[in-house]
Protein backbone atom coordinates (compact mmCIF):
# COMPACT_ATOMS: atom_id res chain seq x y z
CA UNK A 1 0.00 0.00 0.00
CA UNK A 2 1.48 3.29 -0.34
CA UNK A 3 -1.15 4.99 1.44
CA UNK A 4 0.27 5.50 5.23
CA UNK A 5 -2.22 5.06 7.66
CA UNK A 6 -4.29 2.34 6.16
CA UNK A 7 -4.79 -0.75 8.01
CA UNK A 8 -4.71 -3.92 5.71
CA UNK A 9 -5.91 -7.37 6.61
CA UNK A 10 -4.09 -9.91 5.00
CA UNK A 11 -5.59 -13.37 3.71
CA UNK A 12 -3.60 -16.83 3.02
CA UNK A 13 -4.53 -19.94 1.29
CA UNK A 14 -2.44 -23.48 1.55
CA UNK A 15 -3.07 -25.59 -1.08
CA UNK A 16 -6.33 -23.60 -2.06
CA UNK A 17 -7.62 -24.21 1.38
CA UNK A 18 -8.44 -20.49 3.29
CA UNK A 19 -6.11 -20.11 6.52
CA UNK A 20 -8.58 -19.78 9.15
CA UNK A 21 -6.66 -18.58 11.92
CA UNK A 22 -6.82 -14.83 12.99
CA UNK A 23 -5.60 -12.68 10.04
CA UNK A 24 -2.69 -10.45 11.18
CA UNK A 25 -3.27 -6.94 10.25
CA UNK A 26 -0.75 -4.04 8.69
CA UNK A 27 -0.66 -0.62 8.69
CA UNK A 28 1.84 1.46 6.66
CA UNK A 29 3.24 4.21 8.52
CA UNK A 30 4.95 7.02 5.92
CA UNK A 31 8.72 6.64 5.12
CA UNK A 32 11.92 9.15 4.84
CA UNK A 33 10.72 12.87 4.29
CA UNK A 34 11.02 13.86 0.62
CA UNK A 35 12.42 17.29 -0.46
CA UNK A 36 10.60 16.61 -3.44
CA UNK A 37 6.97 15.96 -2.39
CA UNK A 38 7.11 18.22 1.30
CA UNK A 39 5.30 21.26 0.74
CA UNK A 40 5.64 25.04 1.95
CA UNK A 41 3.18 27.18 2.61
CA UNK A 42 2.42 30.73 3.75
CA UNK A 43 -0.68 31.95 5.81
CA UNK A 44 -0.42 35.41 3.64
CA UNK A 45 1.51 36.27 0.47
CA UNK A 46 1.13 40.04 0.81
CA UNK A 47 2.65 41.80 3.86
CA UNK A 48 2.98 45.40 4.84
CA UNK A 49 6.34 46.51 6.55
CA UNK A 50 6.38 45.41 10.00
CA UNK A 51 4.13 42.55 9.64
CA UNK A 52 4.42 38.69 9.88
CA UNK A 53 2.99 35.84 8.41
CA UNK A 54 3.56 31.78 9.36
CA UNK A 55 5.64 30.02 6.73
CA UNK A 56 4.61 25.75 7.10
CA UNK A 57 6.37 23.04 6.32
CA UNK A 58 4.70 19.55 6.03
CA UNK A 59 6.97 17.02 5.26
CA UNK A 60 5.96 14.50 3.02
CA UNK A 61 7.36 11.15 2.01
CA UNK A 62 8.22 9.74 -1.65
CA UNK A 63 4.22 8.88 -2.08
CA UNK A 64 3.26 12.31 -0.86
CA UNK A 65 1.96 10.52 2.68
CA UNK A 66 2.31 13.46 5.57
CA UNK A 67 5.23 12.02 8.33
CA UNK A 68 3.44 12.50 11.90
CA UNK A 69 6.54 13.00 13.73
CA UNK A 70 9.15 15.44 13.88
CA UNK A 71 12.67 15.57 14.41
CA UNK A 72 13.80 16.37 11.58
CA UNK A 73 16.46 20.06 10.46
CA UNK A 74 14.06 22.68 8.79
CA UNK A 75 15.64 25.62 7.74
CA UNK A 76 13.49 28.26 6.20
CA UNK A 77 14.88 30.32 3.26
CA UNK A 78 14.23 34.06 1.54
CA UNK A 79 15.17 34.52 -1.91
CA UNK A 80 17.48 38.18 -1.58
CA UNK A 81 18.13 40.37 -4.62
CA UNK A 82 18.04 43.95 -5.72
CA UNK A 83 14.27 45.55 -5.13
CA UNK A 84 13.59 42.19 -3.99
CA UNK A 85 11.07 41.67 -0.60
CA UNK A 86 13.13 41.63 2.70
CA UNK A 87 12.50 40.13 6.54
CA UNK A 88 13.96 38.39 9.40
CA UNK A 89 12.66 34.79 10.33
CA UNK A 90 12.35 33.49 13.80
CA UNK A 91 13.56 30.17 14.55
CA UNK A 92 12.24 27.03 13.52
CA UNK A 93 9.79 25.21 15.39
CA UNK A 94 9.28 21.39 15.07
CA UNK A 95 5.78 20.77 15.91
CA UNK A 96 6.98 17.17 16.41
CA UNK A 97 4.08 16.04 13.84
CA UNK A 98 5.85 16.40 10.51
CA UNK A 99 4.93 20.24 10.30
CA UNK A 100 7.97 22.82 10.94
CA UNK A 101 6.48 26.48 10.98
CA UNK A 102 8.36 30.15 11.84
CA UNK A 103 7.59 33.65 10.93
CA UNK A 104 8.29 36.07 8.35
CA UNK A 105 8.71 39.59 9.07
CA UNK A 106 8.31 41.80 6.79
CA UNK A 107 11.41 44.62 6.80
CA UNK A 108 11.43 45.79 3.31
CA UNK A 109 9.18 46.77 0.64
CA UNK A 110 9.60 45.07 -2.67
CA UNK A 111 8.43 42.60 -5.35
CA UNK A 112 7.69 39.33 -4.25
CA UNK A 113 10.38 37.06 -2.46
CA UNK A 114 10.49 33.06 -2.86
CA UNK A 115 9.90 30.93 0.49
CA UNK A 116 11.80 27.70 0.48
CA UNK A 117 13.29 25.30 2.52
CA UNK A 118 15.52 22.62 3.28
CA UNK A 119 15.20 19.01 4.95
CA UNK A 120 18.35 17.87 6.61
CA UNK A 121 20.43 19.92 4.09
CA UNK A 122 18.23 18.89 0.85
CA UNK A 123 16.50 21.77 -0.89
CA UNK A 124 12.42 21.32 -1.39
CA UNK A 125 11.81 20.98 -5.11
CA UNK A 126 7.91 21.62 -4.63
CA UNK A 127 6.33 24.55 -6.05
CA UNK A 128 7.49 27.60 -3.29
CA UNK A 129 4.79 30.35 -2.44
CA UNK A 130 5.91 34.10 -2.70
CA UNK A 131 5.49 36.57 0.16
CA UNK A 132 5.70 40.07 -1.21
CA UNK A 133 6.54 42.82 1.25
CA UNK A 134 4.29 46.83 0.55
Amino acid sequence: ARTAGTTTTIGATIDGAVVTSPAPTLRVVPGAASPVMSQVSVSSDTIVVGDSTLLTLQARDAFGNPLVTGGLSVVFTVSNGSGVSAGTLDPVIDHLDGTYTTFFHGTTAGTAATIGATIDGAPVTSALPTVTVR
